[in-house]
């Protein structure tokens, strides 16, 4: 149990250190005014440099609630994990394709992941609201960080996503100091 619960903790500080690189790419888009498509600038691939590393790191927390949920009532929303990471993961693969070739690639696969990623959300979401094992409010900042990120990414948007992060990674390392033994 021990084991379990530091990985949890650790999963948690990732995920929160994955916030704060998100809440930085709000702040990066903000100040040098990034443009809603990828330019080619430095302060284009900075930011999006950014917008992957947020990404994937978050991922951790996604692992985290899933381990948290495999102690709990069995409502552990497996599926709803595996969405929102195979999603997320796709707009990593299609932000980093993107760096790499210099130009926007991978438009598809970006469109696809995101809705992935966030019917994944909803649904961890639901899954939360339902399982006890955290406050409910709990429940809504992913899936509407989400959407504010998407549709504000040039102008500050992921900061909401990225204070999500940070919020429920507090709760699962608080939830970890709890139940230690």
């Amino acid at each position: 149990m021990k084991h379990h619960v530091s990985g949890i903790a650790g999963l948690a500080a990732i995920a929160m250190v994955g916030g704060a690189v998100l809440l930085l790419q709000a702040i990066v888009a903000v100040a040098t005014s990034t443009p809603d498509s990828f330019t080619g600038t430095t302060s284009g691939y900075f930011s999006d440099g950014l917008s992957a590393a947020g990404l994937f790191l978050t991922i951790a927390g996604l692992i985290a609630l899933r381990l948290v949920r495999a102690t709990g009532d069995g409502r552990d929303g497996v599926t709803a994990i595996v969405l929102a990471c195979v999603g997320q993961l796709g707009l990593v693969v299609s932000i980093v394709a993107t760096l790499a070739a210099g130009r926007e690639v991978l438009d598809a696969v970006y469109i696809v992941a995101f809705v992935v990623w966030f019917v994944g959300l909803v649904l961890v979401a639901i899954t939360t609201a339902t399982a006890h094992d955290l406050p409910r409010w709990s429940a809504v900042p992913l899936p509407l960080g989400a959407l504010t990120a998407t549709a504000f990414w040039a102008h500050g948007g992921s900061a909401l996503l990225g204070a999500a992060w940070i919020a429920l990674g507090l709760l699962l390392l608080r939830r970890t100091s709890t139940t230690r033994p």
